[in-house]
């Protein structure tokens, strides 16, 4: 006979889910809980995953955020929420990944520079030389850049020697 009145009632489903999430990661109850963004105890986290209160035997019940939260850390998705009846706390945790996704998102990417106009053929050997010698001077992304064309226009130029191009664009590429 159990000593507490509830203590032979089965956890709720949300509860059952979390600790089989839990346990595939492979994590402690304790473990889970530090990881967590609120502020919950691992012994907290067991009485919620048992459904009850260790000292009183009273039902342990999760709310809506602290359940979004807990399935967050554990990989459990919205939709599995969503199919055991929490749907408020799959809109939390929708929401959880929605910010997190925001705050991964890179900036968004400035402007490419565009080649001067009085950058030709005839001239670009110069051009590239005065690159070179500002690279310095330039942000890691602006070299970047600047090498790639550097590197598109030097292949460009090597495969029209090849096949028969510009007398002047095949004296620049022999070695």
């Amino acid at each position: 006979m159990p000593s507490h009145p509830h203590e032979s009632e089965a956890p709720p489903a949300e509860a059952v889910l979390i600790r089989r999430a839990r346990e595939a990661r492979g994590l402690s109850p304790e473990q889970a809980a530090q990881r967590l963004k609120i502020k919950l105890s691992g012994r907290r986290w067991r009485q919620l995953e048992e459904g009850r209160e260790h000292s009183t035997g009273k039902p342990a019940e999760m709310g809506d955020a602290q359940l979004a939260h807990m399935a967050h850390d554990v990989g459990v998705t919205a939709e599995q929420l969503t199919g055991i009846g929490r749907h408020e706390a799959a809109e939390i945790l929708r929401e959880i990944q929605r910010q997190e996704r925001q705050h991964k998102e890179p900036a968004p990417a400035e402007p490419q520079p565009e080649i001067p106009s009085y950058v030709t053929s005839e001239n670009t050997e110069d051009w590239e030389w005065e690159i070179w010698a500002n690279l310095l001077l330039l942000t890691p992304e602006e070299k970047a850049w600047i090498i790639a064309v550097i590197g598109d226009k030097r292949r460009r130029d090597a495969r029209a020697a090849e096949d028969g191009g510009h007398e002047s664009d095949q004296r620049r590429h022999v070695s």
